[in-house]
């Protein structure tokens, strides 16, 4: 079957990796056809795309961070692929083990926790936060993928994405800014998708704003995506050019996305 860059460059090399397989073929499945959904968007009517657009961003959002979750701690997929199969799982109860926005993917900072010290020696294992986007993945995995990002000396084909990154971020900011991006997205997705407007969507939602906010969506979801096979110890990596030429074919897309 085919997958879209993005699916494959948040997936990586995952086919001879038995465990987790059929659970990745899930994810890319659900990639590829979000991603073709948004791709034909601007085809439609403007209350369609103001409308359906936010989900689309969201999903997307968070399947992209439920493969890296995956790929940096596998245990957490397989052990909810397990919950899932069991007969006692039921669509219509919200599973104590789903992967949740707050915890599994966002975390706040350590310093709006109240604490300044993140390696402290008396913290308990099991108070420590294992969000993607906390401090501790972006102390551990984060910080230092994006430095090897930052020395690389090899051509980056131009990336205006990547270029603005290098410029404007130092390693020691990277996981602050993904975070603070990703909230934005998420919260200004969400609104879309709860309903939680009760003026006139349109005033907000324009389509131009729709487009716009897929766009950073996926352009988020790249580099995180792309980072991820800087770090050593992650699943499924990918050669550095492999990924680097699936990411300038989704940047080269969002250049011209709702045009």
């Amino acid at each position: 079957m085919f997958y879209s860059n993005l699916a494959s460059l948040s997936c990586g090399n995952y086919e001879e990796n038995l465990d987790i397989r059929d659970i990745f073929n899930n994810l890319s499945k659900n990639i590829t056809n979000i991603e073709e959904l948004i791709i034909s968007l601007p085809e439609q009517e403007a209350k369609v795309i103001t409308l359906v657009g936010p989900f689309y961003g969201r999903t997307l959002l968070e399947s992209v961070c439920t493969i890296l979750i995956g790929r940096l701690d596998p245990f957490r997929l397989l052990y909810l692929k397990n919950i899932q199969q069991q007969s006692s799982f039921k669509l219509g109860i919200r599973s104590g083990a789903a992967i949740n926005w707050d915890g599994d993917i966002f975390e706040k900072g350590i310093k709006d926790n109240g604490s300044s010290n993140i390696w402290d020696p008396n913290k308990k294992f099991t108070t420590i936060g294992r969000g993607l986007l906390g401090d501790f993945y972006g102390e551990i995995y984060w910080q230092k993928a994006y430095q090897k990002l930052l020395d690389l000396t090899v051509d980056l084909h131009d990336s205006h994405l990547l270029n603005k990154y290098r410029e404007q971020t130092s390693a020691d900011k990277f996981t602050l800014r993904i975070r603070q991006t990703a909230s934005t997205i998420y919260s200004s997705l969400s609104k879309g998708v709860h309903s939680e407007l009760i003026i006139d969507s349109e005033l907000v939602y324009d389509k131009i704003t729709v487009f716009d906010l897929l766009t950073d969506t996926i352009e988020l979801c790249s580099v995180l995506a792309l980072i991820s096979h800087c770090i050593d110890t992650c699943a499924c990596r990918l050669s550095f050019d492999e990924a680097l030429n699936k990411f300038i074919s989704i940047e080269g897309m969002c250049m011209t996305y709702g045009n």
